[in-house]
């Protein structure tokens, strides 16, 4: 998993919205949401998040690893529980109701939200 994740697609858009895009999802020149994992430690980037999410990822007995997100919302943090899948890409499951892709690539610094860069 060590390695920097970009988010490919999602299944909570609208029909109007690109839901895949196998460069990345962007918002002008960042990515949406970037994974960069580290072992067992996952820094999680996403545009709204401030600042960036480090959270540790557990293992689970049916091969998937689970890890907290939390955007602020009164209701808590979501449950992620991602797997890989046969094409290498990983897909996470977020509160039982929406999927994200991601797809592990090369991605430079200037391409990652970082709150500080907030005009």
């Amino acid at each position: 998993m060590t390695g920097t994740w970009v988010e490919i697609g999602d299944e909570w858009r609208t029909a109007s919205e690109n839901s895949l895009n196998c460069s990345g999802i962007r918002r002008g020149s960042k990515f949406e949401f970037v994974l960069v994992a580290d072992g067992y430690s996952v820094a999680l980037h996403a545009i709204g998040m401030m600042p960036p999410l480090n959270v540790k990822l557990r293992l689970d007995d049916k091969g998937s690893v689970e890890f907290p997100v939390n955007f602020g919302a009164d209701e808590g943090p979501d449950s992620n529980r991602c797997r890989l899948t046969k094409r290498g890409t990983l897909v996470c499951l977020v509160a039982a109701y929406r999927a994200e892709e991601f797809k592990k690539m090369e991605v430079q610094a200037p391409e990652i939200y970082e709150a500080s860069q907030v005009n």
